[in-house]
């Protein structure tokens, strides 16, 4: 099997999920203000490289934003075109979080339901790359929650557990490319209040993070590597794909920006757009 060699381009476009927690804490601290400003931004410069000289895109990856509570929502659907068209539509944030919005926080952390649906997502893209005979890059999700899974008449041990099981059938897809890359993102809204915890290599004793630890992909040596790039949170040889407690917005939209583009590069021959 490859490791992550095949990097986004038009014969095969890479996928991108962002999976959103919408439960009520959400609306605390500003934090889904945040997460939708840092979406924006960092589809904004995953986009832009993709642009030509005439002003059209190489539709070279998809994204899906998907959020949940105790439903899940499809909030978008698209390639870099319509991405493109959307930043140009929304300004600063990508999805409504507005009181009025079907997409305001509220609510419980369906977390199994809400990788169940991404699950459901992933194969059917995999089922039309593999009927359009194209290659297939890993797919990338990014889970930006500030909480645990809770669900409705149900005890806390058995709504980890079917989080955990949920994850773990993600965890399990895998296309010649290699495996899904699922990056756990813990955030916080009052910055300092706990310590922050970036791309650990062993699982942490606290019951939040030892969850995510163990539901994240491992970081093969590629990303490690892209991961020296980054300037205030850089992993390390056995990191996992997860963080916590971010409260620092610069840092979390550098973290949501290296989710974004690490698995779109590949390690062989990429298009290049034209320099403008």
């Amino acid at each position: 099997m490859a490791n992550y060699n095949l990097g986004w381009s038009t014969g095969h476009p890479g996928l991108l999920i962002y999976l959103v927690d919408l439960s009520g804490s959400m609306r605390w601290d500003e934090k889904i203000n945040r997460v939708s400003k840092t979406i924006s931004d960092a589809l904004f410069a995953t986009v832009a490289p993709s642009q030509l000289k005439d002003g059209s895109f190489l539709n070279n990856f998809e994204v899906r934003v998907i959020g949940y509570n105790q439903k899940t929502y499809d909030i978008f659907s698209g390639n870099v075109e319509q991405i493109a068209d959307r930043l140009n539509d929304v300004g600063d944030f990508f999805f409504e979080f507005g009181e009025n919005s079907p997409y305001k926080p509220q609510g419980l952390t369906h977390m199994a339901m809400a990788f169940e649906k991404v699950g459901d997502v992933v194969s059917q893209w995999i089922s039309r790359q593999n009927a359009a005979g194209r290659p297939t890059p890993a797919p990338m999700v990014l889970h930006i929650t500030d909480g645990f899974p809770e669900e409705k008449d149900t005890p806390d041990a058995l709504a980890e557990e079917h989080a955990r099981k949920a994850a773990a059938r993600l965890l399990d897809m895998v296309v010649p490319d290699g495996k899904l890359l699922l990056f756990n993102m813990h955030i916080d809204g009052k910055p300092g209040a706990t310590e922050p915890m970036y791309f650990p290599t062993s699982a942490p004793s606290d019951k939040r993070r030892k969850l995510l630890f163990d539901i994240s992909s491992p970081m093969e040596e590629i990303f490690v590597q892209r991961g020296g790039e980054l300037r205030n949170a850089k992993p390390q040889k056995g990191s996992r794909f997860m963080v916590s407690n971010v409260s620092n917005n610069n840092i979390l939209a550098e973290l949501i920006r290296f989710g974004s583009s690490v698995s779109s590069r590949g390690a062989g021959p990429r298009e290049t757009p034209i320099d403008i």
